[in-house]
């Protein structure tokens, strides 16, 4: 591949910008607010921006964290990668992020269409122009370089014959990227005024990282410093063991090659059940299995905020590490306001194969918070909320149900599903008004209030789902409203 240079070239996406910027440029622009891009590019870029950040800055602790500005935050950036800034070359003798000895091995180039989610590639079905590929820009491709490297589908489509380290055997059907898991990880980050506070809200500490006991190499050595020269070389085994290993996993091999990509299975990192320790996941253990919080389209992030906000229960939890640890070291001086980010990718897995199936998309959404409430009360009554919204979101559907099985119809399981999720998508637009309810010290009177207010969308869509015109429909109607009817526990709905 010709030369393309990421800390002078322009490559990242950036919002509100016409043209892509480069490394040099983020970190000396001071006004940039967001990433620009899909949920999946935003995810992998800030990955990289925190890695940069933490070789050019030493934080050993959390006053060490207080005491750095942004602004000197981004010129020691600036300073480092101007020292290594050939190391962050795509073409060359040590192309960035690329392992330039699997070209001697004779394997097999694929497409860049094949490695992108939304492109029809091979048998895929084209079902208009919009997902045919048409080629891509060098710039792209950095931005595909890193997302194939650690957050690509599993599947038959790695080639298995290209193996560095002898001792490793590799199977017909690789693994899906450490960052996306089986599902589709949600993931979470806090978010500043501008880019690079953005950067530094969500910095750990090396005390934060011994405090973990999950990276043994404890900070680690960049990838571009020093690349792995196989699966499970010393190098390997030392980045996967580190934190930086860790913020971004390289869990493929790639080589770029004109307008393909060479691309096989790479350092193996264990999964959210076998002990992965991720800075953005929710991983939990709910008494019997370790789970972890997925993107889903049918849930989106919102409704999974009590689970992203769990350590605000003070019970020991601590996951998601950005979030906990991040508003931990704001105490002292807290800002404004806190925002979070969430967002990802949901994936249909089925015989090792990962894809977007007609249900699954990238879903992210972005809620504020007042840093004085945030604590176990106001979360609490939070918790509480949504308790009382899934109560109220299983009723709707036993209502609407109930009244299908009155008419002798089979339509209830089916118009009880498409009613329930409508009520969660209309109260989507109310799930800032609901976090500012909680984390604000609002009277239990208002909670109530906003409550009621969303009983009144739910016994709407009732009316709506069933018909009550002849005197039988009458009749189920009224027997099944919930307006009518009790608020049910728990129990009565499950």
């Amino acid at each position: 591949m010709k030369t393309l240079n990421l800390c002078r070239d322009p490559w990242i996406p950036v919002a509100g910008e016409s043209e892509r910027k480069s490394l040099l440029q983020i970190f000396t622009n001071r006004t940039y607010r967001r990433l620009s891009g899909n949920p999946v590019d935003k995810i992998v870029i800030l990955r990289l921006l925190l890695s940069i950040v933490h070789a050019a800055n030493r934080i050993p602790d959390t006053a060490m964290w207080r005491a750095l500005t942004v602004e000197q935050m981004a010129e020691n950036s600036v300073r480092y990668l101007e020292q290594h800034q050939e190391q962050f070359d795509l073409g060359g003798t040590h192309p960035f992020l690329q392992f330039p000895q699997l070209a001697a091995m004779g394997g097999k180039t694929a497409s860049l269409g094949a490695m992108m989610v939304n492109i029809a590639d091979g048998n895929k079905v084209v079902l208009s122009g919009w997902n045919q590929y048409r080629g891509i820009s060098d710039a792209e491709k950095a931005v595909l370089l890193l997302r194939s490297a650690c957050y690509a589908c599993g599947g038959k489509k790695y080639d298995k014959t290209l193996i560095l380290s002898s001792e490793v055997e590799k199977t017909p059907s690789g693994p899906g990227g450490t960052l996306l898991g089986f599902l589709g990880f949600l993931h979470a980050f806090l978010l500043g005024d501008t880019l690079l506070a953005t950067l530094r809200f969500n910095l750990l500490t090396e005390q934060d990282i011994q405090s973990l006991h999950a990276y043994p190499a404890g900070m680690g050595t960049p990838f571009w410093e020093k690349m792995p020269q196989g699966e499970n070389d010393d190098r390997a085994r030392e980045y996967r063991q580190s934190y930086l290993g860790e913020l971004f996993p390289i869990d493929k091999f790639l080589l770029l090659q004109g307008d393909g990509m060479l691309r096989t299975v790479g350092i193996r990192y264990p999964g959210h059940k076998d002990g992965l320790m991720d800075p953005s996941l929710t991983i939990f253990n709910d008494g019997k299995n370790i789970k972890a919080v997925w993107s889903r389209t049918d849930e989106h992030p919102w409704r999974e905020l009590t689970s992203l906000l769990a350590f605000l229960r003070m019970d020991g939890t601590r996951q998601p590490f950005f979030l906990s640890m991040g508003l931990e070291k704001m105490r002292m001086s807290p800002p404004e306001h806190i925002s979070i980010w969430t967002g990802g990718m949901a994936v249909k897995s089925n015989s090792g194969e990962q894809y977007l199936s007609g249900m699954n998309d990238y879903v992210e959404s972005e809620f504020s918070f007042d840093p004085a409430y945030l604590g176990t009360q106001p979360y609490a009554r939070f918790a509480r909320m949504m308790q009382n919204l899934e109560l109220q979101a299983k009723q709707l559907y036993a209502c609407i149900k109930g009244y299908y099985a009155k008419m002798n119809s089979d339509a209830g399981a089916d118009n009880a599903a498409q009613a329930v999720s409508r009520w969660w998508e209309l109260l989507e637009t109310r799930a800032q008004k609901m976090l500012n309810l909680a984390f604000s010290g609002a009277e239990e009177d208002e909670l109530s209030q906003e409550e009621a207010h969303c009983f009144g969308i739910l016994c709407r869509l009732y009316d709506e789902s069933c018909p009550h015109e002849t005197p039988r429909q009458m009749t189920a109607y009224v027997e099944s409203n919930p307006a009518f009817q009790n608020k049910p526990s728990k129990k009565e709905v499950q």
